[in-house]
């Protein structure tokens, strides 16, 4: 079973509210940016970690209003794959979440980053997989 840490991103402070970066390395300015506005920790060496796989997926659940004014919870999943015959780092991780949070995602409460958490080794074929933890 290979080595994938528990939990990744942990220090790096983000909202998904936010304008979606043109690129990974836009990414690392703007949380760089955030991060200093809300007077945290810079998290430019968490995002320019090179993490242990080369294929990952996120999972994030979020709430969705229908048309009758109730709400529904909706899962989503996004694969994030690196080029080939490299890795991934945590800019390529949370900016290509960020991309499919706003894509598939309407205005939501919990859109707080607040890292990620190993629920499924992968296998075969089968990347990892993480739970996007979010708070409000």
């Amino acid at each position: 079973m290979p080595d994938f840490p528990q939990v990744l991103l942990l220090g790096v402070p983000w909202s998904f509210v936010e304008p979606v970066p043109e690129s990974p390395a836009a990414l690392i300015e703007a949380v760089r940016a955030y991060a200093e506005d809300i007077q945290a920790e810079d998290p430019e060496s968490e995002l320019a970690r090179v993490l242990p796989f080369a294929d990952v997926r996120l999972k994030y659940d979020y709430a969705f209003e229908v048309a009758d004014g109730d709400w529904r919870d909706r899962e989503a999943e996004v694969r994030v794959v690196a080029s080939a015959h490299g890795r991934l780092t945590g800019a390529d991780v949370l900016w290509e979440l960020h991309v499919s949070w706003a894509a598939t995602v309407p205005e939501e409460d919990h859109h707080y980053f607040e890292g990620l958490q190993l629920v499924e080794w992968g296998g075969i074929g089968k990347p990892p997989k993480y739970r996007v933890l979010l708070g409000s």
